[in-house]
């Protein structure tokens, strides 16, 4: 490996949940419930890394002695690549959207604010905290 993608290019965002206003307004409960069982799911799993490493080994068909997915789920710890609080990274999202525009991708660049629903992930962390 030359370089690591998280130093290549730090402000890219390598997930992102998104829904389009439309589906969201309509299923809004729905979506509450996906992002509280996502946070539950990867605090769950970033607490049991035994069990997370063996789900991983059988779900790929690795061989029991197969180094990389412990390395693969450390790696995650050490970097903080996985995230329970589902951040909103908003300078990120401004990044990658002027990139777009500088790439001629996107006419214009649009509110951030008017674009990004952040009520239903605040409601989430709220159910997971109970």
């Amino acid at each position: 490996m030359l370089v690591e993608g998280k130093d290549a290019l730090p402000n890219f965002v390598r997930i992102c949940i998104f829904s389009t206003g439309k589906v969201l307004s309509a299923r809004r409960e729905d979506a509450i419930r996906y992002l509280t069982a996502q946070s539950k799911a990867l605090r769950y799993a970033l607490s049991h890394r035994d069990e997370t490493i063996k789900l991983t080994v059988e779900a790929t068909d690795a061989k029991p002695d197969d180094p990389r997915p412990a390395f693969v789920f450390d790696d995650a710890v050490k970097t903080q690549a996985i995230a329970p609080e589902l951040p909103l990274p908003m300078d990120r999202l401004a990044w990658i959207q002027q990139q777009l525009l500088a790439l001629g991708q996107i006419p214009k660049a649009g509110d951030l604010a008017k674009l990004v629903d952040s009520e239903p992930r605040a409601a989430a962390l709220q159910r997971t905290a109970r």
